[in-house]
């Protein structure tokens, strides 16, 4: 067990990834097996081991082991419309004419190939030229990435259109073809390594997406203002459609566009956006994406609550949907106005869960725990909600309740039951696959909280 924990550490300390005690046996089993594998005394060794070499094989086969890589091709299809609608052509009128743009994170390649999609289908005027740049800290899900190769699951939300144009199948496999992956810059990268070299500067667009999750809030803080000195003045981050950097102080300012947001750089906070703003003409009108609020297919195969299931109209469920929109494009208080005005009944659970979301992203912890604890009393199988109450309860500083409520997700999850809310889909709140390593991290967090007066093993904050 010690082991484990130190190897915990480590981790951590190498990476910025948190990791939960119940993974601590684990660990310490894994660093005996590497440790008779390569010929060494012992575990304690082969901690050593990776404590001189942080950048070589035997990280890679670890970053392997503790690092989820599932995801698809056009997950979050509104940002990727809004670049092309809206931050190209203002890129370009600004008087750009290389447009620098970093997929932070990248896994296995399935938001680089997205974007290079996605860019090839808005040609540029004479002059102008786009650079995708693609990292990630584990460098074989990197190499995945860069032959380009993706399963039916990873390409179920492209567009058919895009799909025939731009892929190859080959068996069960799908190809970017390599005149659109060739325009792929890959490299390795820590976002923990602070501060960033001077090449990683001037960036238009930075997308970090679904990875501060793994990270605690401090180094969230810590990462966010290094990638905000990334960007170029004037330039946007986009996170995940449900992370927000409201407790952050990053020094960029939240941007509200046509269909969702991101945080810019040197900017102001508009009630309108830029939605109005003209976009120049030499820009071609852009591809169709996917519909910003169909029902995509989930991470997990679990049910989902439908109108039928609730008992309850089709016009209830349009309504919770035209709620969750407002929500994705963080018009929360416009969104907060209507939640009493909806027509929605009040022992309705999805209703509930929706007014927490909107407390959340206003930054009202205590009303939000309110709201999913009552959405819970009426129906208590919504995972989903059910982490949000445990992050809330987190973010409210209730570590011990917090714990609980982690617990009890995992439990579920375990055990294959619970559900979720169909309507919520667009904000694509993790599902069950992600769920589990999200609450296992939240888990080492609420540990570490208990712990944070000395080491892990009682010697350098490193384990050492």
């Amino acid at each position: 067990m010690r082991t484990g924990l130190v190897f915990a550490a480590l981790i951590e300390r190498m990476t910025g990834i948190v990791l939960p005690e119940r993974e601590f046996t684990r660990l310490g089993d894994l660093a005996a097996v590497r440790a008779s594998m390569l010929g060494l005394e012992g575990s304690g060794a082969y901690l050593h081991l990776l404590r001189r070499k942080k950048d070589s094989r035997e990280w890679r086969y670890i970053l392997q082991q503790i690092t989820i890589k599932e995801s698809s091709l056009f997950r979050g299809p509104a940002q990727f419309s809004v670049l092309c609608r809206e931050i190209i052509p203002e890129r370009i009128a600004a008087g750009r004419r290389e447009i620098r743009i970093w997929s932070a994170g990248c896994a296995r390649g399935e938001e680089p190939a997205t974007l290079a999609v996605v860019l090839a289908e808005c040609p540029l005027p004479p002059g102008v030229r786009i650079r995708i740049f693609a990292t990630d800290v584990d460098r074989e899900a990197m190499m995945q990435g860069k032959r380009a190769e993706f399963s039916r699951r990873a390409i179920r939300r492209t567009p058919p259109d895009l799909l025939d144009r731009y892929f190859v199948c080959e068996n069960t496999r799908y190809r970017l073809k390599e005149a659109y992956s060739s325009r792929i810059e890959f490299s390795y990268f820590n976002l923990v390594d602070l501060p960033f070299a001077e090449e990683w500067r001037d960036f238009d667009v930075i997308f970090l997406r679904n990875v501060l999750i793994y990270f605690r809030e401090t180094v969230q803080g810590e990462v966010i203002r290094a990638v905000a000195d990334s960007l170029s003045e004037g330039g946007y981050l986009f996170v995940g459609p449900s992370e927000s950097l409201w407790s952050i102080d990053s020094g960029l300012s939240r941007h509200s566009f046509s269909s969702c947001f991101a945080y810019r750089k040197g900017g102001w906070e508009s009630p309108e956006g830029i939605e109005n703003r003209p976009v120049p003409q030499s820009v071609p009108a852009t591809p169709v994406f996917p519909a910003e609020n169909s029902v995509e297919e989930r991470e997990d195969e679990g049910p989902t609550i439908t109108p039928a299931d609730a008992g309850v109209s089709a016009d209830t469920s349009r309504r919770l949907r035209e709620l969750v929109g407002l929500i994705s494009k963080g018009r929360f208080d416009l969104a907060d106005q209507l939640v009493m005005r909806s027509g929605i009944d009040p022992a309705d659970a999805r209703l509930g869960a929706v007014e927490g979301i909107i407390f959340r992203c206003k930054g009202k912890k205590e009303e939000a725990v309110r709201s999913f604890r009552a959405a819970l009393y009426l129906d208590e199988s919504l995972y989903q909600v059910r982490y949000l109450l445990a992050l809330s309860l987190k973010e409210a500083g209730w570590v011990e309740r917090a714990r609980v409520e982690f617990e009890a997700v995992l439990k579920m999850l375990s055990t294959g039951g619970g559900r979720e809310i169909q309507e919520l889909a667009p904000l694509e709140i993790p599902g069950r696959l992600a769920l589990e390593q999200l609450c296992r991290g939240e888990l080492g967090w609420v540990l570490s909280e208990k712990h944070s007066s000395s080491p892990p093993d009682g010697g350098s904050a490193d384990g050492t």
